[in-house]
């Protein structure tokens, strides 16, 4: 079934909220001295990254795998030129910070350079923090076409038994964290250091399940059709509603388990009820909301760089018009700096291809539609 760019142009804008909720986190001191923090502070962003990209992934390739026609070189280097001009161009904004800090680690750059970092700890959060999901999206891809292989012929049935084991394993693996505290921590939250806690949060084997469970609801959306246009309006609304809910009070949820795909089934109905249409993604199919969307990973790929580039301490309206100003140069990078370096890797890597509208998938990664 071939991608629709009006159909799934809702989840690109939705991405730019997500990116945005990131952005706001890392910049804002809001600890919890307001009572409605957890709507910025509870970890449920990069989740949606990866959900969403399983869903795109497999309403995209699903047919093609299962009638094995699927390229994996193809499919490996459209995502690599994707994928590699705005990583890059995050990492140049930000070498001066790194070049200049006592605790330079080559590494550690090298692994960042390779997108391997998020297999260590250690080098997780280096040189550019956001970059962490970039290496679990990674391999992400490249475990796509074995995944689609593994689950061919599936049935509606064992969708929702794999995507239900998938999120079983993340909750249980948190919990028995939480339980064991191997790290001896005495409290953890977003700003906590941890060996094991790094594990748990940033390592793309334990985020792999919340990449399956979204691969699964593309394959089901491909085996139902999605949801009835009026139906697909009252299940966004609910859905975001438990969303909502669960962000107010995620301060009060054990971190390492919302930050562990707790709400990944919740926004497999979000991701699936934008994809059906309905009034809700009407709306997010506004132009002006999918060109946000559209610069979202630019905005999550540079935001860190740029605001320790130009943060002032004593100067909280300069900050506030900093914040915008990313916002406003993301659009910007997205036109003259992506769309053209992605088209020119495109045509070097893959010169045969068919051209790609770009802006049908993008976000705080990139994706899939070739």
């Amino acid at each position: 079934m071939p991608i629709s760019k009006l159909a799934l142009s809702p989840l690109t804008s939705i991405r730019f909220l997500a990116a945005l909720r990131v952005a706001l986190f890392h910049v804002l001191p809001w600890g919890d001295r307001f009572w409605w923090s957890g709507l910025l502070i509870t970890p449920i962003s990069v989740s949606y990254f990866f959900v969403s990209s399983g869903f795109l992934l497999a309403y995209n390739y699903s047919e093609r795998a299962d009638q094995r026609q699927m390229d994996s070189t193809r499919f490996l280097l459209g995502r690599v030129a994707r994928l590699l001009p705005v990583y890059f161009m995050g990492l140049l904004v930000a070498l001066p910070l790194i070049l200049t800090h006592s605790d330079f680690s080559l590494g550690k750059a090298t692994l960042t350079l390779l997108l391997l970092q998020a297999w260590s700890p250690s080098s997780a959060l280096y040189w550019n923090p956001p970059a962490w999901a970039l290496s679990n999206l990674a391999f992400f891809y490249v475990s796509l076409p074995v995944l689609l292989k593994l689950t061919r012929s599936t049935s509606k049935r064992t969708c929702m038994l794999v995507a239900g084991l998938a999120w079983a394993f993340s909750v249980g693996l948190a919990l028995a964290y939480v339980h064991a505290n191997p790290d001896d921590l005495h409290q953890i939250n977003g700003h906590t250091h941890g060996f094991w806690l790094f594990i748990l949060k940033y390592n793309p084997l334990i985020r792999l399940p919340e990449f399956i469970i979204g691969v699964m609801a593309g394959r089901l959306f491909l085996l139902t059709g999605g949801f009835r246009r009026p139906r697909s309006t009252a299940v966004f609304l609910c859905s975001s509603l438990v969303i909502l809910l669960a962000l107010l009070f995620g301060v009060h949820i054990p971190y390492p388990v919302i930050n562990s795909g707790l709400l990944t089934p919740v926004l497999a109905l979000v991701i699936s009820s934008l994809a059906s249409g309905g009034l809700v993604a009407d709306f997010f199919k506004l132009r002006w909301f999918a060109l946000l969307g559209q610069s979202s990973y630019c905005l999550y790929m540079l935001h860190v760089p740029l605001w320790n580039l130009a943060y002032r301490r004593s100067a909280p309206y300069w900050n506030l018009a900093l914040l915008l100003a990313i916002v406003l140069l993301s659009l910007l990078l997205y036109k003259w700096v992506e769309m053209p370096a992605t088209v020119a890797l495109r045509s070097f890597f893959l010169p045969a291809s068919a051209p790609v509208a770009l802006g049908t998938d993008r976000g705080a990664s990139s994706h899939d539609s070739s």
